[in-house]
């Protein structure tokens, strides 16, 4: 018995607008976001920091371990007598040096949300004065306001950070009223405020090298905020008064002053 020939099925009646015409490759990327290259090139710097966070880490993790108070002060975290004894790269040492996996992690979480943004909006070179003067002064204000021994890690710069990143904000919005209502803003405020409060009480952290850092950052943010519409001298005698004002600050950081101790020396430690 002989089959049957096949029915011809007709083609299926679409309904509808027509399909759209695929989009570019460079449409697609931008509706997609950003690649981690496109995230890496916009803000090198940003990525460059947590890059060497991450090679230092390693070395001392590998080399003594990074959990060990006195191979991090071997390594360059920060420490009352060494400073005094002139080691003063110490200022910025620390801020490349992190105690054990967690912290290493969050600070470069940290590092990439708030620095990525500033480094875009500052450029590359004035974003690499700005980490390291925000930096130092988190150390100084640290060395002053407490002793201990192996302090480190880069959130004291990403404390300045924000702070340089509030100055701006003020810029971009024009007054105090919308500054002091600004969404971002008071979510910043309250997370500062939280932070501290859990440095205090339920973890260790460097409450003072927060503080210090995101002082400095206000400041500094500031100065550069308020640089651009002043003429060339009052330009010059402002950035001036807040070079003496952080020499002044590393300076007094650097000098032991009467009633000052370090628990290093009371246990036999060598700068």
């Amino acid at each position: 018995m002989d089959a049957e020939p096949p029915v011809p099925v007709p083609a299926p009646v679409r309904v509808g607008p027509p399909e759209p015409a695929p989009l570019p490759a460079a449409e697609q990327r931008r509706v997609a976001g950003p690649s981690f290259l496109d995230r890496v090139r916009a803000a090198p710097v940003t990525f460059g920091i947590c890059a060497i966070n991450v090679v230092v880490f390693l070395v001392i993790e590998t080399h003594g371990g990074s959990t060990n108070a006195t191979n991090l002060v071997r390594f360059g975290a920060l420490e009352r007598s060494h400073v005094w004894a002139g080691q003063y790269w110490r200022f910025v040492t620390p801020m490349f040096i992190h105690i054990g996996w967690v912290h290493l992690l969050w600070n470069t979480y940290a590092l990439v949300g708030w620095c990525a943004p500033v480094e875009r909006a500052l450029g590359r070179w004035k974003f690499v004065l700005v980490y390291l003067v925000t930096g130092m002064g988190a150390c100084a204000v640290s060395l002053l306001c407490h002793d201990g021994p192996g302090s480190a890690g880069a959130s004291g710069a990403a404390f300045g950070i924000v702070g340089i990143t509030l100055a701006l904000r003020w810029r971009e919005l024009g007054s105090w009223a919308a500054f002091t209502a600004d969404r971002w803003v008071r979510s910043t405020a309250v997370t500062i405020v939280i932070w501290t409060v859990l440095g205090f009480t339920a973890m260790r952290m460097d409450n003072f090298a927060h503080g210090g850092g995101l002082l400095t950052g206000v400041v500094m943010g500031a100065v550069l905020v308020r640089t651009p519409s002043l003429r060339a001298g009052s330009r010059v005698a402002l950035w001036g008064a807040f070079a003496a004002v952080m020499l002044a600050l590393l300076a007094s950081a650097a000098h032991r002053w009467p009633g000052e101790e370090s628990i290093w020396e009371s246990f036999g430690g060598e700068a």
